[in-house]
């Protein structure tokens, strides 16, 4: 599909409460509102629909947080997390090209990170997902 399937899914992998209060997320202009809290193992998609009830019907068991602007880049992007200090916490750069997954660039699968404590920017960590469409909420 288009762009009116297109998310990025967060996760809280630690075993506390993560407060994201006005954290940003550069590269979609996405900025997290007051009192933006993730449970220890909830899962958050970020979505840039301009009908989100297309992607809800196509996952059903979503929990859609907010929409971003823009969209993410078919040929490769770099995400970057802020604090509300405008410190980086996290940045994410991928590619469609080799040695990142081949069926994640342009055949409908989404990226899958592999191991969420280890390298995020390390092709290595990553898959393609199972499914064409992605596996949102898995």
């Amino acid at each position: 599909g288009g762009s009116e399937y297109e998310f990025v899914e967060l996760q809280n992998v630690s075993q506390t409460e993560v407060d994201l209060s006005w954290y940003r997320i550069n590269g979609i202009d996405f900025q997290f509102r007051l009192q933006a809290r993730l449970d220890p193992g909830e899962r958050i998609l970020l979505i840039n629909a301009i009908d989100p009830d297309a992607l809800v019907k196509r996952y059903p068991r979503l929990k859609v947080y907010g929409r971003y602007n823009g969209t993410l880049a078919r040929g490769g992007e770099k995400l970057v997390l802020e604090n509300p200090l405008g410190q980086t916490l996290v940045t994410l750069k991928y590619n469609d090209k080799a040695p990142w997954p081949s069926a994640a660039a342009g055949e409908g699968h989404s990226l899958e990170i592999i191991d969420p404590l280890a390298n995020p920017n390390d092709p290595a960590n990553w898959k393609a997902s199972t499914e064409k469409g992605g596996t949102p909420g898995k």
